[in-house]
């Protein structure tokens, strides 16, 4: 499909369909993306993958995180949520299949909470 111009794939994997979408930069960006695949095409999990930054020390480049809850310093939850704060809990049989196929994979993940904002580069 070519959603909003973003290009998106469906195909199966071990017999189960997925998708595969962009959703752009930014937090406003995915809440459009994000919001729509759940409401007009049904879709009921979703794992986003991509670009972050770390602000701890042993948290290198290309090392993989697994977030298991995200806070963030956007406007959007508050607009969305009526003023309240709301910080996003992932579904822990997600995390948890995540982390076991890093395992298998010998991947080295990092499991922890996330911090999102609306800007790529701080000012």
């Amino acid at each position: 499909n070519n959603v909003r111009g973003m290009l998106g794939f469906t195909g199966t994997y071990k017999g189960r369909k997925i998708s595969v979408m962009g959703h752009g930069m930014g937090i406003p960006s995915c809440s459009i993306y994000t919001k729509e695949l759940i409401t007009d095409f049904g879709v009921k999990k979703i794992i986003r993958v991509g670009s972050c930054g770390a602000v701890l020390p042993h948290v290198k480049l290309r090392d993989v995180v697994i977030g298991m809850g995200a806070c963030t310093d956007s406007k959007v939850n508050r607009i969305r949520f009526k003023d309240h704060d709301f910080a996003a809990i992932a579904d822990f049989d997600m995390v948890r299949n995540a982390v076991d196929a890093a395992k298998a994979l010998g991947v080295d993940a990092r499991v922890g909470n996330l911090f999102s904002a609306d800007l790529f580069y701080s000012p």
